[in-house]
């Protein structure tokens, strides 16, 4: 079992290293002059029309850049997270511990952070590309793409794993008994 355990911890470390890559250009990538080549970005027709509620005034243009810019960051980092839970289920396989409460509780956190970073990614970009793109953004719902799909698939599966894997704890410790 070590093994197979292994090849899979090293799977999920190459997964991770990209993550992180990525994680790393999104932050070479985030500056103002991205957003200048954006749609929305031409805000001098809007200059006159200054008031709290302009959404296409230059200030709010740039704290939604920034802070949807920066939330994605954060979901990205919180992704990490999710495959530290899984390295856990790794370990506690290598330790033979196939049914503990410790491995259902990692499932079902890995699957909660992977179908929350799918669900808050998907509306952020959701907002940013009718933010600086377009205002119909049922165009955009193509962005979401193999990747997304296939995290919010493996978060299911996840709570999937966890529910059979509490089935499997139950038998085993009636089995247990029985013996």
């Amino acid at each position: 079992m070590k093994d197979k355990s292994l090849v899979l911890q090293i799977l999920l470390g190459i997964i991770i290293l990209t993550t992180v890559g990525d994680l790393i250009g999104d932050l070479r990538d985030y500056n103002l002059e991205t957003i200048k080549s954006l749609k929305a970005w031409n805000y001098e027709k809007y200059e006159e029309r200054q008031s709290l509620f302009n959404l296409r005034s230059k200030p709010w243009l740039e704290f939604s850049y920034h802070s949807l810019t920066l939330t994605t960051l954060a979901f990205k980092i919180y992704l990490l997270l999710g495959f530290y839970y899984l390295i856990c289920v790794f370990h506690s396989f290598e330790k033979e511990k196939f049914f503990s409460p410790a491995i259902i509780s990692y499932f079902k956190k890995a699957g909660n952070v992977f179908l929350t970073y799918c669900i808050s990614v998907f509306i952020l970009n959701a907002i940013y590309y009718s933010t600086f793109y377009d205002k119909n953004i049922t165009k955009h719902f193509y962005k979401f793409d193999e990747g997304y799909t296939l995290l919010f698939a493996c978060g299911i599966a996840f709570y999937a794993f966890a529910e059979i894997f509490k089935k499997a704890q139950t038998l085993q410790e009636e089995n247990d008994l029985t013996i």
